[in-house]
């Protein structure tokens, strides 16, 4: 016989833990670490109420109402999960294209054990090639006293004549940062550093596009450093620290974007899922990329765990996003790139 009060009472422990995930991504990690676990728990906690929902609706009660109303209200996640965009057009010819990628220091960094001549001249060729208006790249490296290294100086012999780079400063990680390549004119830029203590940091660059002026914001906000196979105790305490170091990098970004006197673009590796505070910061003001002309699942990480998207471009809601595109082909790294294609002004 099915011990119902048992099975009721697993229910309502579990709708109150979902209910706690679903408002943890407007609640900073900063302020008590646990929302940062509760907001990556959110797809599996949907999951387990539509087992219930299921279970119940089966035995005709009423209980089911429970896991419904908590699976309707974590629908408003569900487009950051999966998205199918019927009308997409695709990049219009005159659309301004933008290229964010993690390179991963072009597997040629002097921490790498992937150095690569061919392959970097392969890479660098390849993404030379996707004739976009802007490029950013997280984890950029250059040398220019490499032979085959000097990534700075094939770019802009390729017409990306306009350049901003910012040095990460830390160990081991010499001429090794982030940057910004446009073929548009710069006017200004400059950086906003974190102050955390790990070399994360965001760059910007306002640029001439048309009779216009935007901003484009490039970003790496802190990473989680996971080791290779970690055990349970130094994956908790590795998710634990970034759940704290990142909600303070966000708010000092916001507070920089919020006084940008131009239309802005934001790219970069956000080290975080779209369920985290981090990506409801931002998602509360501008819009996302992926979201607006993504297709399908979109994620961009190309490593161990499937299904993760980190990488976003955010934009001004006065853009119109045409078009958005992983680029699963560029298998270089352990992150995928994402190409984004907007109109401006409306």
């Amino acid at each position: 016989m099915v011990n119902w009060p048992f099975i009721l009472k697993l229910n309502i422990v579990l709708a109150i833990l979902t209910a706690l995930a679903l408002l943890s991504p407007f609640i900073s990690p900063g302020i008590f670490w646990l929302f940062g676990f509760l907001s990556y728990g959110i797809p599996l906690m949907l999951f387990i109420n539509a087992g219930f929902a299921t279970w119940w609706i089966f035995k005709k009660s009423k209980y089911a109402l429970i896991s419904l109303v908590l699976l309707l209200t974590g629908g408003i996640y569900l487009n950051r999960v999966f998205v199918f965009h019927q009308n997409s057009n695709g990049a219009g010819h005159r659309d301004l294209k933008v290229l964010s990628y993690n390179v991963r220091y072009f597997n040629a960094g002097q921490d790498s054990r992937r150095k690569s001549e061919a392959g970097l001249s392969q890479m660098v060729g390849e993404i030379s090639q996707l004739q976009s208006h802007i490029m950013c790249f997280q984890e950029f490296y250059n040398n220019d006293r490499s032979s085959f290294a000097n990534t700075k100086d094939y770019f802009l012999k390729k017409g990306y004549k306009n350049f901003q780079f910012g040095d990460i400063n830390i160990a081991n990680k010499n001429n090794a940062g982030l940057a910004i390549f446009s073929r548009l004119p710069m006017v200004r830029k400059g950086d906003v550093t974190f102050g955390t203590g790990h070399g994360n940091k965001a760059i910007f660059t306002d640029l001439v596009y048309d009779a216009d002026t935007i901003r484009v914001y490039n970003v790496h906000f802190h990473s989680l450093s996971l080791s290779e196979d970690p055990g349970l105790l130094q994956l908790f305490g590795q998710l634990k620290y970034g759940f704290s170091v990142r909600p303070t990098e966000v708010d000092k970004l916001i507070a920089h974007i919020g006084a940008a006197p131009y239309p802005v673009i934001l790219c970069g590796d956000f080290n975080d899922l779209p369920f985290s505070y981090t990506y409801q910061q931002f998602n509360g003001f501008l819009q996302n990329s992926f979201e607006k002309a993504g297709q399908g699942f979109g994620w961009t990480y190309n490593g161990k765990i499937p299904f993760v998207r980190i990488d976003n471009q955010f934009s001004d809601l006065r853009f119109t996003v045409s078009d958005h595109k992983v680029l699963k082909d560029f298998s270089y790294t352990d992150h995928f790139p994402i190409l984004v294609a907007y109109k401006f002004p409306l």
